[in-house]
């Protein structure tokens, strides 16, 4: 391997020393005597000595398995990833119990972008070093850097099991959790944890998060109050609640708690502060934030994310919109999530087979209610613009975005007792006392959160994909499906900081998929479902807006009130991405907003083909 040392060093990151420049390293102690010269020319800063040293110890013994993991050590440090990878795979071969080359395996393989090897590498230095939470560490890294949001979540859940009073393992994970928008998950992980733990500022500060996500306004209020009380300093929990004041209109209030925040500041703080300077009309400090952040903080791309699409918006209201789109598809292409067509065409495949017309009426329905109102479309296709209109009657409590019909639809198997089936393939077999008893959490919460409510309304846009379980769970139900022009729709998507559970988003072709897959799913509904439906097009609520408004709050069964044109002075937390939009009157700037566009969304209009001009 003698040639190996003399090459230029491979791409490894810009981190990668360069040969000549000495190894940046602390003194390490020789793990054998026939060692002591490579390791002594390593601590010396020479490291031809040194790889020529472990290479002559290899050739008088070629099955020295520690000469091989020194070797590989020394190569990785130079940024020299394909001799590294070669010296340690040895290693791990010649001394499979000895941790240190497995781990350094595994780190090689990431940067190297082997990414299936390096976790697996990762994972076998956690069965040789359990109690380690490093290993655990670099195995969420490894999965990371492949974008497996699944795997991280893996990893840190794995080192909190085997770990469970290491802190800051739950503090990995429980970020983990809300990052890939599992926050009831999160909400019960730090629960329970708090029983072997102390419940510090910071984990208090993400397990109000974890409710905020919820929409569990007041347990978010409580857990941060103890957070602030314990740290009146403490980031995390300044940054959620500044989001709940923002989310009700009180941004001077948001301003004076992120004033409070002390240097350095991670990402999603940054981008809040940046927010509220928007709402607060300082745009050039806003600009200021973000720009600073991208361009300076050093922080991996996907963490910058939601700061390019804040700038980007900033972008495209100044008209520059080739700068705005860059930032849009450079916010996308840095997601972690994965976007699985192929598990999202045989879900909808599975809804339409088994909620067919022929079968539906003849399986067993729910509560009677008439309480609920599902407002579902494609995000950003009008849903919180008809919310607002319902919040604004006095008889309405609008409950925002809940994820509860998705808990339901994972958990009734076990809820009910019955043979664990994929939804919805259980659905037909259902007796009423279980679909009651399915959908008894719903009614439960909805009518703790406003039980003098005549109407409450959900407006998770992606129920679209559970209206028959809403048709069965509660035949009495409304449905409000909002449309829009699909470019703009799928645009609008592209241009905002999602979670997860969004991740077709990420991608222009992704979202024609998905939008097809929408457009497919809801025409079943329309004709093989007896529902009690209402279509809403934004652009016709846009053009007339007291006649569509009249007609939403008709079918909800409630008599006229004025406030409902007047949605945008209700005073209410809007959780979601349409915050600015619904504190404004009714305006018609978005509608055509693609072809500001249209020379970037080609990708999008090509595969939408005759779908692309047709509400849904």
């Amino acid at each position: 391997m003698s040639d190996d040392i003399e090459q230029g060093p491979e791409s490894a990151g810009p981190e990668a020393p360069r040969q000549g420049a000495g190894v940046p390293r602390k003194p390490k102690v020789a793990p054998d005597p026939r060692l002591e010269h490579a390791v002594a020319s390593e601590n010396a800063g020479d490291a031809q000595a040194a790889a020529m040293a472990y290479q002559a110890e290899i050739k008088a013994d070629p099955n020295f398995g520690l000469a091989y993991a020194g070797l590989g050590a020394l190569l990785l440090r130079l940024g020299r990833l394909d001799p590294a990878i070669a010296a340690l795979q040895e290693a791990a071969r010649l001394i499979p119990t000895n941790a240190s080359p497995i781990g350094s395996l595994a780190l090689a393989l990431m940067r190297r972008g082997r990414h299936a090897e390096s976790r697996e590498a990762a994972k076998k230095l956690v069965r040789l070093t359990p109690q380690a939470a490093a290993a655990y560490r670099l195995w969420a890294d490894c999965c990371h850097a492949a974008g497996d949001m699944p795997g991280i979540v893996e990893a840190y859940a794995s080192g909190h099991a085997a770990l469970p009073t290491n802190t800051e393992l739950l503090v990995f994970l429980a970020k983990a959790l809300i990052n890939a928008n599992k926050n009831e998950r999160a909400e019960n992980t730090l629960n329970a944890a708090f029983e072997r733990v102390e419940a510090t500022p910071t984990l208090l500060g993400i397990l109000g998060d974890a409710y905020f996500r919820q929409s569990k306004i007041a347990e978010a209020e409580e857990v941060l109050a103890r957070s602030l009380a314990s740290d009146p300093n403490c980031q995390y929990a300044l940054m959620v609640l500044s989001r709940i004041r923002s989310a009700e209109d009180k941004n001077d209030e948001a301003a004076a708690l992120l004033e409070r925040l002390r240097p350095p500041l991670e990402p999603p703080a940054v981008v809040t502060f940046a927010q509220v300077r928007r709402r607060q009309k300082r745009e050039p400090e806003a600009e200021r934030l973000l720009v600073d952040l991208i361009e300076h903080s050093g922080h991996k791309p996907d963490a910058l994310a939601a700061a390019r699409f804040v700038l980007g918006g900033m972008r495209e209201a100044q008209g520059r919109f080739d700068e705005a789109f860059r930032l849009y598809k450079d916010a996308n292409d840095s997601a972690l999530a994965r976007f699985d067509r192929d598990a999202t065409r045989r879900f909808i495949d599975s809804l339409i087979d088994v909620y067919n017309a022929w079968r539906a009426p003849t399986y067993a329905r729910g509560d009677p209610t008439d309480v609920p109102i599902f407002i579902v479309g494609m995000p950003r296709s009008g849903t919180s613009l008809v919310e607002q209109i319902l919040a604004s009657h006095p008889e309405v409590f609008a409950a925002g975005e809940l994820s509860d019909l998705e808990i339901t639809s994972q958990r009734a198997c076990r809820r009910l007792g019955i043979q664990p089936t994929p939804y919805p393939g259980f659905m037909p077999t259902l007796t009423r006392e279980q679909v009651l008893e399915m959908g008894r959490p719903y009614l439960d919460r909805i009518r703790a959160t406003a039980p003098g409510a005549k109407r409450h309304t959900d407006k998770m846009p992606h129920n679209f994909r559970h209206v028959g379980m809403i048709w069965q769970l509660f035949p009495n139900a409304r449905v409000i499906h909002c449309r829009r022009d699909p470019i703009d729709t799928c645009l609008s998507c592209y241009s905002i900081s999602f979670n997860a559970s969004h991740s077709y988003s990420n991608s222009l072709e992704g979202l024609a998929f998905m939008y097809g897959e929408y457009r497919r799913l809801m025409q079943h509904w329309r004709t093989s479902l007896p529902l009690n439906l209402l279509e809403v097009v934004y652009e016709d609520l846009v053009h007339s807006p007291e006649e569509w408004s009249r007609k939403v709050v008709d079918f909800a069964g409630l008599p006229w009130n004025e406030k409902c044109l007047d949605f945008h002075k209700t005073k209410r937390a809007v959780l979601t991405a349409s915050v600015d939009q619904v504190r404004r009157p009714v305006y018609d700037s978005s509608i055509g907003r693609w072809q500001k566009f249209e020379t970037h969304l080609k990708p999008l209009i090509d595969a939408m083909g005759e779908l692309a001009h047709v509400p849904g």
